[in-house]
């Protein structure tokens, strides 16, 4: 994982030589993307409307932002009635995600990518906005292929928070600056850009190619195997 090199007065200097980890996101990076958003926020308007909210005013939000304003508004009133809120919300949006993931599979060849990623002594970790449930019905053994894995159950922080990718980086115990951030969606570039670490996106999810062009992103790609092409094209220059 890194190069020795000696100088004239014979101090030893370490050069880092590559990255040390690649950070993906799940869902239309690694495996297909077979969830319908827009069904998704229609069943949580729905549920606002039942709960007496204007979903009008909460269209402007993330899914789970939108649930996470939902029940901030209800529980102006009372507590329980947003815990209440949050509770339906949540087990709508979890019992479609397993529906779907049920008829997901990994992209061709992911298994094989990472295997060759770590074979090379770079770890790797994926971070989503999915439960860990539906990862499970898709990626059963993930364990044996990835280092680490933060679904949005297990964190506070949720992307678009930066702080997310903050924590699987603590896990790992890898600097931001020698970390590859590898996703479908302009916030995932984002996150990663908000961190320091490089960026990778791929054009197998929801992104828009316009979109993720103008984050910004230092790859893009068509899909995620490309990863294996640009890790060694990255330097960290410390």
């Amino acid at each position: 994982m890194m190069n020795m090199e000696h100088k004239q007065n014979n101090e030893v200097h370490i050069v880092i030589s590559k990255i040390e980890a690649v950070i993906f996101d799940f869902d239309g990076t690694l495996a297909e993307l077979h969830l319908d958003f827009g069904e998704m926020r229609a069943a949580i308007a729905d549920l606002l409307i039942q709960y007496n909210l204007p979903s009008n005013e909460f269209e402007h939000f993330y899914l789970l932002e939108m649930i996470e304003a939902g029940e901030k508004r209800l529980a102006e009133s009372t507590a329980q009635s947003g815990e209440a809120f949050r509770r339906d919300a949540m087990a709508r949006i979890e019992q479609m995600e397993i529906d779907a993931a049920g008829r997901s599979n990994l992209f061709a060849g992911v298994k094989e990518m990472l295997e060759e990623i770590r074979n090379q002594s770079v770890l790797t970790g994926i971070i989503t906005r999915n439960c860990l449930r539906a990862v499970q019905t898709v990626f059963p053994d993930y364990g044996n292929y990835v280092d680490a894995l933060i679904s949005r159950e297990m964190t506070q922080h949720v992307k678009p928070d930066p702080g997310h990718l903050t924590e699987i980086l603590s896990l790992l115990n890898i600097p931001a600056q020698r970390c590859l951030m590898v996703g479908d969606h302009p916030i995932d570039v984002q996150i990663g850009k908000e961190l320091g670490t490089y960026t990778a996106a791929v054009l197998t999810g929801t992104g828009k190619h316009e979109d993720l062009r103008h984050a910004r992103p230092d790859f893009l790609l068509h899909n995620v195997l490309e990863i294996r092409q640009v890790i060694p094209l990255i330097r960290p220059n410390y």
